[in-house]
């Protein structure tokens, strides 16, 4: 029979199934007569689990600080601070941080006893030296009504697990901060300085993650994969929400771009990317292309 339990905070059942990411049981199935597991997720910059399924659980997630992106099916959701997801038995599922504020979010597995699962699966991997055997991953995922059904989110979306995501992680690095606006062309044809100073545009970069401002509103966020291996540099920007421009949302903008310093150069195609990737660094009135210079900005 179940007993009531108080659990301090950041206490529970801890475990650590990679780097930056820690799962804290507050209570399992032990606890609740099998019933469910109630969970504490705390989620660092491009970790999360393998994408799975729960063969025989409901889950729920609510994120509560921070923002994770899922794969809930086919469906990519990116889910910030107070949005709760449902995700039925059978459903393949996992997430990703991609930014580099942590992120957490609280879950209720039913029934209960997914720690068993997490506890021989790391009790498994914490002792190998390479990478796990996929035909044990799925002994130990069977026991437990669990099955692995792919990699990590970042891994497959090329972020992280290959020397060509290192080098775009080390190209990124040198993108984040706030970026000001202070020349920028349109189909050819220069905004004035005046007008720049009357709609102030900030490009902020967190990770993966990109947002513009206007005038100190966010008016769009959006998912940046660049690429540094191409000469000139490249970055592709998809639309997560667009406000002034709602049917943007999903869309890419294709760009090349040139740091230096606290100087960034770019030149990118249509915000809806209906023509090609620049190839040079000017804005063209048959290209429809825009040339945008932006300040890093110092905190």
């Amino acid at each position: 029979m179940a007993s009531a339990k108080v659990v301090p905070k950041g206490t529970g059942k801890h475990y650590k199934p990679s780097a930056s990411e820690d799962i804290y049981f507050l209570v399992t199935g032990t606890d609740t007569d099998g019933d469910f597991d109630h969970f504490e997720l705390f989620v660092g910059y491009l970790d999360g689990f393998p994408l799975h399924i729960h063969l025989e659980q409901h889950e729920t997630f609510h994120v509560i600080e921070g923002e994770l992106r899922l794969q809930i099916g086919d469906e990519i959701v990116d889910a910030k601070a107070g949005d709760f997801c449902f995700i039925p038995k059978g459903i393949k599922h996992t997430y990703v941080n991609l930014k580099k504020e942590p992120a957490r979010a609280i879950g209720i597995l039913t029934p209960g006893g997914f720690d068993k699962f997490v506890d021989e699966m790391i009790r498994y991997t914490s002792t190998l030296s390479g990478p796990p055997d996929p035909k044990k991953m799925d002994e130990i995922g069977a026991r437990h009504q669990q099955k692995q059904m792919g990699p990590p989110l970042a891994v497959s979306m090329g972020l992280k697990g290959n020397p060509k995501a290192a080098a775009k992680q080390r190209d990124l690095e040198h993108l984040q901060g706030d970026w000001l606006v202070t020349h920028r062309e349109m189909s050819g044809q220069a905004v004035t300085a005046e007008e720049l100073k009357q709609n102030e545009t900030h490009l902020l970069i967190d990770g993966n993650k990109a947002s513009l401002q206007v005038n100190h509103h966010a008016i769009a966020d959006g998912l940046i994969i660049n690429d540094p291996s191409v000469t000139p540099k490249a970055f592709d920007l998809t639309w997560i929400r667009f406000d002034p421009m709602p049917d943007h949302r999903g869309k890419t903008t294709l760009a090349i771009y040139d740091l230096s310093g606290d100087r960034l150069k770019v030149c990118m195609s249509s915000l809806d990317g209906t023509y090609d990737r620049p190839t040079n660094f000017e804005s063209r009135p048959e290209s429809k292309s825009a040339l945008v210079v932006y300040e890093r900005q110092q905190k």
